[in-house]
């Protein structure tokens, strides 16, 4: 069995966007509370195809996919959705009713029931259970719960992830929810990202195992689905072998005082001196850092 320490090589190359997606993350959340949900979602504040890029479909799916791909299904994941073609809703089998305000009031309840579900251990077989798909489903629960929910939602990834670090073990016949634990508990007995949200962790899996992506392709032949999955050995990008980041978050600055020993005049450094002691100490943990940063960018620019 692997463990994710052993590839922590690669959280120097990693860019941690975790802010960034947090804000991404909770304007959403702010504007659909469950009381906005349950109380004042329209119908047309929910579809997609409509053209309208603030409701809560399409900005689940497009303005927050760095939060977790939706791609390679269509607009019936949502249970309603509204065909441009049709100029009409358009409403799934398991949510057909005597007319689409109703299927909507009805399906509006249920992703209602799914966020609160979210917040409780042992539900899985309830939100299982929902005529809803897995994809549409478990991103909700995600951006609501970033904590306690992957932000990876069909059973291939999640078994290709495993995989990478359970060989032997059998993971065909487990759910969804049992699937993202596994991977969630690796990631809480890990010292280096037991404090990441499962967001960032989500991308962070793909980072190390970059082959997931051919799971998520549209284009069938180009699937990894129904094969056998090889073991990666996750590879530093080209062109991130070096990362310069911890330099330009930590620049060197050359204060006053430390150049004041430039100045010609005896007097004027002596006044000075007095003013304010030179640390040399500092001065020459300064000129040695920016000694080895510059013998460090003329190494790599021979390699």
């Amino acid at each position: 069995m692997r463990k994710l320490t052993d590839f922590d090589y690669m959280l120097s190359s990693y860019i941690n966007e975790e802010d960034k997606l947090e804000q991404l993350r909770l304007p959403f959340t702010k504007t659909f509370t469950i009381e906005y949900i349950k109380n004042n979602m329209k119908i047309d504040n929910f579809v997609v195809g409509k053209k309208n890029k603030n409701s809560f479909c399409y900005r689940l799916e497009f303005e927050l996919d760095k939060l977790g791909s939706m791609k390679g299904s269509n607009s019936k994941k949502f249970g309603i959705y509204y065909s441009q073609q049709k100029q009409d809703y358009v409403v799934t089998k398991a949510w057909q009713r005597n007319n689409v305000n109703q299927s909507f009031t009805d399906l509006k309840a249920e992703i209602v029931k799914i966020i609160d579900l979210g917040k409780k251990d042992n539900t899985s077989k309830e939100i299982d259970a929902i005529p809803l798909s897995d994809i549409f489903k478990y991103k909700i629960l995600s951006v609501y719960y970033p904590y306690k929910y992957l932000n990876i939602f069909a059973k291939e990834p999640l078994t290709y992830f495993l995989s990478q670090f359970y060989q032997t073990k059998d993971l065909k016949n487990m759910s969804i929810y049992e699937l993202q634990k596994m991977l969630i508990d690796m990631k809480r007995k890990d010292k280096a990202l037991k404090n990441w949200s499962n967001i960032e962790y989500g991308n962070y899996l793909y980072y190390l195992f970059p082959n997931a992506k051919k799971l998520n392709s549209s284009d069938y032949p180009n699937r990894l689905k129904h094969q056998s999955y090889d073991i990666e050995t996750p590879q530093i990008p080209e062109g991130k072998e070096y990362s310069y980041k911890e330099i330009y978050n930590n620049p060197i600055i050359i204060t006053e005082s430390i150049t004041h020993f430039l100045d010609s005049s005896k007097k004027k450094r002596h006044q000075e001196h007095n003013k304010a002691k030179i640390d040399y100490v500092t001065k020459e943990q300064k000129n040695i850092k920016l000694g080895m940063i510059g013998e460090e960018i003329v190494f790599n620019s021979e390699v």
